[in-house]
């Protein structure tokens, strides 16, 4: 553990995660393209991820199309 000059140790704030569920690939890349020009870390999927693997991926907002397929 590393220590800042004034005796404080730095803290590491995590970079947002953001998982993006669109059966429409073009729109799943728009997303990601926007989300990661602001500084966000995406994951894409095609389909709707069972409960397990989104705990898993520990995303914070989901972005879902509901009428995928």
């Amino acid at each position: 553990m590393s220590i800042g000059s004034d005796g404080a140790t730095p803290v590491t704030i995590p970079t947002p995660h953001v998982l993006v569920i669109d059966d429409d690939e073009d729109l799943r890349d728009l997303f990601r393209d926007i989300l990661e020009g602001e500084s966000y870390r995406v994951t894409p999927a095609a389909s709707a991820l069972d409960p397990g693997e989104i705990a898993r991926l520990a995303a914070n907002p989901m972005i879902l199309d509901l009428l995928l397929g």
